[in-house]
């Protein structure tokens, strides 16, 4: 007993080791009997058979789905799962593979994010241990799914940004303009929240003299430059259809004219929902949480660096 509180006070004692534990400890979580049991729904399904085209077709610029080419997904996760497909062939565990790897990085980022934000290392350890806790962040990054990465990328720019406040270093907002890029190229507009985000915090601590820096829009033009030449190349290859599904169908119909007519007014509180029956047992802590932030921030500006 006496040597294993010495190696605790030894572990608290390093934090550069926590994360290190963590990465371990959410590595063996996330890929335990992995691949084991079939792909999970239609979208792993519909998203690994694209990727598999890729690799056995060829066809890695334009996805295709049963020899057909299809424009409503941008290819980045794919071609991601098609290099898993062309290292470890086509096997449902190859196709989860970067998924899997995502949520790893994910535990990781969200403790650093907490260690940015000057959390000390109980609550940076804490933070990362909520998530891996976390019923449907489990879910997703088990599944051959975007959002587990997707969610990756914006960690990773929000990483950057607090990098940045620290340091000033403008390379920084070029990173975060990669992982907006790299967004877009993984779910289409959605890629550009981490960059709506920030812009807004900007805006709130330094007022609209921010938007004269250079650094916004460096992170603006390296994510337009990231994701501009795959959609330049898809609208001039078949403007029609690429208009037709990933502009009218994707980001206008599901989104604003489908959804709508099969939702109630409650439905559209559907995530609420979802949390309040799944986000156990941190419900309660995020909500306290939540209000000790809003307190927080209404007694005064303390998040102005300047």
């Amino acid at each position: 007993m006496r040597r294993a509180a010495e190696a605790f006070r030894a572990l608290a004692a390093r934090p550069a080791l926590h994360g290190a534990a963590f990465v371990l400890l959410s590595t063996a979580i996330l890929f335990a009997h992995l691949g084991e049991s079939h792909l999970a729904n239609f979208d792993d399904c519909y998203y690994a058979q694209k990727a598999k085209e890729m690799v056995r077709g060829g066809h890695w610029l334009t996805p295709h789905f049963n020899g057909v080419p299809r424009f409503d997904n941008a290819p980045l996760f794919l071609w991601l799962m098609a290099l898993s497909f062309s290292v470890f062939g086509v096997t449902d565990w190859a196709a989860i593979l970067f998924s899997a790897l995502s949520g790893v990085a994910c535990v990781w980022f969200v403790r650093r994010v907490a260690l940015r934000l000057g959390a000390d290392a109980f609550t940076a350890w804490t933070t990362a241990f909520v998530l891996l806790t976390t019923q449907y962040f489990l879910k997703y990054a088990r599944h051959a799914m975007f959002d587990v990465f997707l969610t990756l990328l914006f960690l990773v720019a929000i990483d950057r940004y607090l990098a940045w406040r620290a340091r000033g270093r403008l390379r920084d907002w070029a990173w975060i303009g990669l992982m907006a890029g790299c967004g877009v190229l993984t779910k289409s507009v959605l890629g550009l929240f981490p960059l709506g985000v920030i812009v807004l915090h900007l805006l709130l601590t330094r007022g609209p003299r921010a938007l004269r820096e250079p650094g916004p829009w460096l992170a603006l033009g390296v994510c337009v430059l990231t994701f501009l030449p795959w959609y330049v190349t898809q609208a001039i290859s078949a403007p029609d259809r690429f208009f037709a599904e990933h502009v009218r169908w994707l980001l206008w119909e599901r989104a604003f004219v489908l959804a709508p007519e099969k939702k109630s007014l409650v439905s559209y509180f559907g995530y609420v929902v979802e949390l309040a029956r799944t986000y156990w047992p941190w419900l309660p802590v995020a909500l306290a949480g939540m209000w000790l932030s809003a307190r927080d921030a209404l007694r005064g500006p303390g998040l102005r660096r300047d």
